[in-house]
């Protein structure tokens, strides 16, 4: 009988390798588990909220739109809706694919944005395991991110910036995962890797030099001889010379692709004083570091202030990361640079700390709207890294043996938990209640063009006097197929007498000068009690 049950016993085992692998499978398991609370966030009423759709987002997909409809996939475009910038092509077709499958919408605007978000919280997991080789750490940062106001604002967002964090974060967790194998076609498909960010957004152009960072604190911290070093950085700049070389053929020939849009928000571009110019950077400098823990953006687009960019906790732990770095540095200098967990350390405390520095340059040479957290969006990935780090070093000493004998380590843990849970209500709140909210934020995405294309759906007919090419794109987009009777007309001259006309509020100057050309003007008030509201203005005929 003992015999037949202990068969049986064995037979229901489990086999060992599921044993073996079980820490790992759950790691994937909560890994997936928090992408897909994180693209439940980021994708719950994601046509509504924000409300409207600003003119970027408009303007990007109505080229992309137009580009997919005709059977084209550009690898940038050279004049983005006219406005004489250089926009990378790979989120636009992006949006233009969406946009051609799904209609015209704010929803098919914003769910490439929405996806690569989402697919970011793996990104920046995938980066943090490997900068500190700890699975837990990988979560944490997950976690931050998936909940994190940042995060969640700008995958919301028809906007090309969020494909930074994720490729980048990638990107360097590949680099250092390759050089930590010592295999030089690991590192050589790391750079081709790399070399795909050129197709992103501007601030990624950044990026080399983190590269050149993380490859030159591999070969000091790890002890390479020069020879490994230089073969290595020579199979990582001929692996990100491949993928990104049409790219760079492009510029080649069209060097305004790199300056168009920098000659416009760079202070190096300024015609300043050498002294003035070095003010100012000093200030951004300061700007930029207290977004994440005082005041951010004052743009509603970028940030709902007047918090940080980070909710006060996050900001906590991200200065403790950031000590915490230092004092691991500090620590493998000290003790002679010996090759081992030190080291390890000290190489992903430095790749960390250097990704914040390089990524948030963009912001930093600004010639205006700093702090600017799209332009820094870069740094996304290692903020939550480096925050994600004393939570670890908490649940390590939770997890000592020694520790758990101890009465209050159940406290602690349970504090732990509730802060974080905190901190994550903070954000959402911020977002799904103030932000959505606010009224600020509804004139901010143009609220008020969804609105007149709505009104003019009921009531069959609709003028509207829009007088730049920026805002005309908003409405081109959503009624690129003429579902919405509503007409556009760019001056006072195309005003017809006897006929309606609508106005946006914020176009009082517009209206003031029709009331002096009309004296007899009648205006009134459309689109309910609450704002997006605007203006019907009706010329008597003579």
């Amino acid at each position: 009988m003992t015999s037949s049950l202990s068969k049986t016993a064995a037979l229901n085992k489990p086999p060992r390798s599921f044993w073996i692998s079980q820490p790992e499978s759950l790691y994937w398991l909560a890994l997936f588990a928090l992408c897909g609370i994180g693209l439940a966030l980021r994708l719950i009423d994601l046509g509504q909220l924000p409300a409207g759709l600003y003119r970027d987002e408009a303007m990007n997909a109505l080229d992309g739109l137009t580009a997919v409809s005709s059977g084209r996939f550009p690898l940038y475009f050279a004049d983005n809706y006219g406005r004489g910038l250089f926009q990378e092509g790979l989120f636009v077709n992006l949006q233009g694919i969406t946009s051609f499958l799904l209609g015209p919408s704010a929803l098919a605007a914003r769910l490439p944005a929405a996806l690569i978000g989402a697919v970011g919280i793996i990104s920046v997991a995938f980066m943090a395991r490997q900068l500190f080789a700890s699975r837990t750490l990988a979560l944490i940062a997950a976690g931050l991110l998936a909940f994190s106001y940042w995060g969640i604002n700008f995958s919301r967002i028809g906007f090309s910036a969020i494909l930074v964090p994720t490729t980048l974060a990638l990107a360097v967790g590949l680099l250092v995962w390759a050089n930590r194998s010592s295999s030089v076609l690991r590192v050589l498909g790391a750079g081709a890797f790399f070399g795909l960010g050129v197709y992103t957004y501007a601030a990624y152009r950044f990026a080399p030099l983190l590269a050149v960072i993380i490859l030159t604190a591999t070969w000091w911290i790890l002890r390479w001889p020069l020879q490994k070093g230089i073969r290595f950085a020579s199979a990582f700049a001929l692996g990100a010379t491949l993928t990104s070389l049409p790219f760079l053929l492009a510029i080649w020939r069209e060097p305004r692709i790199l300056t168009a849009r920098a000659q416009d928000v760079s202070l190096l571009s300024a015609n300043l004083p050498a002294a003035e110019i070095l003010e100012r950077l000093l200030t951004n400098l300061s700007l930029a570091t207290g977004k994440f823990f005082f005041l951010g953006d004052i743009n509603i687009r970028h940030n709902y202030g007047p918090y940080g960019v980070l909710s006060p906790l996050v900001a906590l732990l991200f200065a403790a990361g950031i000590f915490m770095c230092v004092s691991w540095i500090a620590s493998y200098i000290r003790n002679g640079r010996r090759v081992g967990h030190a080291s390890e350390y000290a190489l992903g405390s430095v790749v960390a700390l250097s990704g914040i520095i390089i990524m948030t340059l963009p912001e930093v040479l600004s010639a205006d709207s700093v702090p600017h957290s799209l332009r820094s969006i870069g740094s996304q990935p290692f903020v939550m890294t480096l925050a994600a780090v004393p939570v670890w070093i908490i649940i390590r000493q939770i997890r000592n043996p020694d520790s758990t004998k101890k009465a209050g380590t159940r406290w602690v843990a349970g504090i732990l938990a509730l802060l974080l849970a905190s901190a994550a209500t903070f954000d959402m709140y911020r977002y799904f209640v103030a932000f959505r909210t606010s009224e600020e934020q509804r004139i901010a995405f143009d609220a008020d063009l969804q609105t007149m294309l709505v009104q003019a759906g009921e009531e069959g007919v609709g003028t509207l006097l829009l007088p730049y090419p920026q805002q005309q794109a908003v409405i081109r987009y959503l009624n690129r197929d003429g579902t919405y009777p509503l007409k556009l007309i760019q001056g006072l001259d195309d005003v017809q007498l006897g006929h309606p006309v609508w106005l946006r509020e914020s176009d009082r100057e517009l209206l003031e000068e029709l009331s002096r050309q009309h004296p007899q003007l009648q205006v009134s008030l459309e689109g309910g009690d609450e704002p997006p509201t605007y203006l019907e203005v009706l010329v008597p005929q003579k």
